[in-house]
């Protein structure tokens, strides 16, 4: 009799996991189906997880618009997703402290 109320939520809390589970990851070329083209606003790229998102985005045909602080680290930066392949005009670079 005591385990009715357990099972009733495992029953429960699989029932809603399947529901509201997140969808699975999208393969390489529907990333680049859904990003080709697109303008994306990146924030931080000069380093660590921004930059590294931008060589992502890119490789995948996003439009950047890059902006972090130093523009010396944006140029780099830059620099190497064109080298990456990128057209030139794809990327921007902003040089802004949002703490101003």
């Amino acid at each position: 009799m005591n385990y009715k109320l357990p099972l009733i939520i495992i029953l429960i809390s699989a029932s809603l996991y399947y529901f509201f589970s997140p969808a699975s990851p999208l393969s390489d070329e529907q990333l680049t189906e859904h990003l080709n083209g697109k303008v994306v606003l990146i924030c931080g790229a000069s380093s660590g997880i921004g930059e590294e998102l931008a060589y992502q985005l890119a490789a995948h045909g996003a439009k950047l618009v890059l902006v972090a602080r130093h523009q010396d680290k944006l140029d780099k930066v830059r620099t190497e997703i064109i080298e990456r392949g990128a057209p030139d005009e794809d990327v921007i670079t902003i040089s802004l402290d949002f703490s101003d």
